[in-house]
This record gives C-alpha cells, structure tokens and sequence, in this order.
C-alpha cells in the first residue's frame, strides 16, 4: 500500500490556525501567546503597540509571557515531524523518490519555521536529489536522527514555557 504525506492526514494549515498563529485575526499579539512589543502589534512590525508606547504586557518582571500557542506549534511540530519520517523511511524502502522528496518538503518547512534548522537543511538536500534507494535511506537516517535532537531541545523548551 502506498503511503504518503496526505494519506496520513498532514495536510496544510487551516486559515484559522495561520489567523491565530499570525495575529492576523484583529486580536492583539498578547492575545494569541506574544507580546506586542515582540511583533508590532501596530502591523508594521515595529516594537511597541503602534501608539508610539511600549506594550503593556512586556513588563520587566522576568517572567516569560505564557504561549500556549507556541506549546501547540511544538507539539505539532513534533507529532507532525514523526509522521512524515515514517512516510519517509517507508518511501525510501520501497524507492519511492516523488513521495520521499514531498515528505522532505513539507518537513523542511516546518522544521524552519521551529528553528530546527539542521533539520530544514538536510531536507533541503534531500529534496534535491538523491543517489538511489540506499542513499535515500541514509540521507533519511540521519535526518530521523537530527530530527531526534531538536525534538529533545523542543521537547525542553515546550517544559519550560508550560511552568
């Protein structure tokens, strides 16, 4: 049976989910698990909230603004990532090169959207070609074993914004 990217359910993002994700939606960057400082909340990409004073929720406490919507990216990311690497590793196996390259893809972008970015860059080759089935199945190893790295690094870093 022929599995892909799609047939798992990893389909694109919903406008709701980019609306909320970008702030996009009218609400204040606060709102949506930022601070308006951090992004402009004027929309212009400035620090401040567009009025020419700091944002009131960027306050010197110390204390690292609540994000839940930076907890659900990770968590996403990390479930997600999963995913796509067993329809890559399974890909490979069968030398299903289209399938791999867009797995590839689609893990690549949201590896560089988390930061992951050793990650984005080994998918990047990956999808640049490969050298056959054996080589596909290593390039893939390693990228599962970059993949294993940041979700650890994610993983703590998801800790420490839940507390």
């Amino acid at each position: 049976m022929n599995s892909s990217c799609a047939d798992r359910g990893l389909g694109p993002p919903s406008p709701a989910a980019l609306r909320a994700f970008s702030g996009s939606s009218g609400q204040r960057a606060h709102e949506v698990g930022g601070t308006a400082s951090a992004r402009g909340a004027a929309g212009n990409g400035k620090p401040g909230n567009g009025a020419g004073e700091p944002d009131q929720g960027a306050g010197d406490s110390g204390e690292t603004p609540s994000r839940p919507w930076l907890t659900s990216l990770i968590a996403s990311y990390i479930e997600d990532g999963a995913a796509l690497l067993d329809s890559m590793r399974a890909a490979a196996a069968r030398g299903d090169l289209r399938t791999l390259a867009q797995c590839a893809h689609r893990l690549k972008s949201s590896s560089a959207l988390v930061g992951a970015a050793e990650v984005a860059r080994l998918c990047e080759e990956l999808e640049d070609g490969v050298g056959g089935v054996e080589d596909a199945v290593v390039r893939v190893l390693r990228i599962e074993n970059v993949f294993t790295q940041a979700r650890t690094r994610l993983g703590l870093l998801n800790e420490r914004e839940r507390r």
